[in-house]
């Protein structure tokens, strides 16, 4: 939680930043959990995780998993010449696009 900006977060102790819960309810622990701030107080505070590629929505509902896609080209083996096939994860932001020049 430290690297997320959580930590950061709940120290501070400022309820005010907290969401409300079901019926508008705050705990007076809302502080110490990430769900429990808005998602553009999230990115204002750089709280959580920023993945070097774009997340798998099929899997956890988007959480844990890169988005591969299959890159298929024609590679030398030998003398020959055959088609292969590649799971490459999609990369996003100012990663580099990893068949770029391949």
């Amino acid at each position: 939680a430290d690297a997320s900006g959580v930590c950061d977060a709940a120290a501070d102790g400022d309820m005010a930043n907290c969401t409300g819960g079901a019926g508008g309810q705050r705990s007076g622990k809302c502080v110490a959990y990430a769900a429990a701030y808005s998602v553009e107080r999230r990115q204002e505070q750089a709280m959580g995780w920023s993945p070097s590629c774009v997340l798998d929505p099929s899997y956890h509902d988007g959480f844990g998993r890169c988005k591969e896609f299959a890159w298929t080209r024609l590679v030398e083996v030998g003398d020959a010449c055959v088609m292969s096939t590649t799971w490459v994860d999609v990369p996003c932001g100012d990663q580099e696009d990893p068949t770029a020049f391949a």
